[in-house]
């Protein structure tokens, strides 16, 4: 039987590198947009300090905001991935034409052989899209549940609405008459 194990442990530095890398380029381009996003997806779940209306505006204004900005990024982004695809076609194309083997199988596994790294930098680059595909998948979650919990918020007002005590306003109360001023007036109509 294969030891997994053993066999894994023998690409722990290239998984590691690899998974570096993306978390790098992940963290400088796109975490800034989601950060907040997600400490107020633990915000809201909390049982203890729930949300407050200025952290729900914040998810319903400013975060599809940083969405659109985010699109950018990743269309952009997408577009390095089509360019590395390209050049990995090509530079395969070339090897395949400057190889001494003799027949095209052996041409074509000899360029795929030595274009294993530039395939591993497209895969990078398509698990970093998918991330942030998965980011944005989120954050679009998030911006639905607090559309409900402040829609549910402002119901509640209307159903129970509270006015704003005023400390320097006594209060308006309506003049108070016994019951018995009350019988008496009646008889005398």
């Amino acid at each position: 039987m294969i030891d997994l194990k053993k066999l894994r442990d023998e690409y722990t530095e290239d998984i590691t590198s690899v998974v570096d890398w993306c978390n790098e380029i992940y963290k400088d381009s796109f975490a800034q947009y989601f950060t907040e996003g997600r400490e107020l997806f633990k915000r809201l779940q909390s049982k203890t300090h729930p949300i407050t209306d200025e952290e729900l505006t914040w998810i319903l204004m400013d975060l599809p905001m940083n969405l659109f900005s985010v699109s950018e990024m990743l269309s952009n982004f997408k577009i390095s991935q089509e360019v590395i695809k390209m050049r990995n076609r090509q530079r395969e194309k070339s090897l395949i034409d400057a190889s001494l083997e003799t027949t095209m199988t052996k041409k074509q596994s000899e360029a795929t052989d030595k274009s294993l790294e530039d395939k591993l930098l497209a895969i990078a680059y398509s698990t970093i899209i998918d991330r942030v595909s998965s980011e944005i998948s989120f954050a679009r979650e998030l911006i639905m549940g607090a559309k409900k919990l402040w829609d549910s918020r402002r119901y509640t007002e209307k159903v129970h609405p509270v006015d704003e005590i005023d400390p320097l306003t006594p209060p308006q109360l309506p003049e108070y008459k016994p019951s018995y001023i009350n019988n008496n007036t009646k008889g005398e109509k």
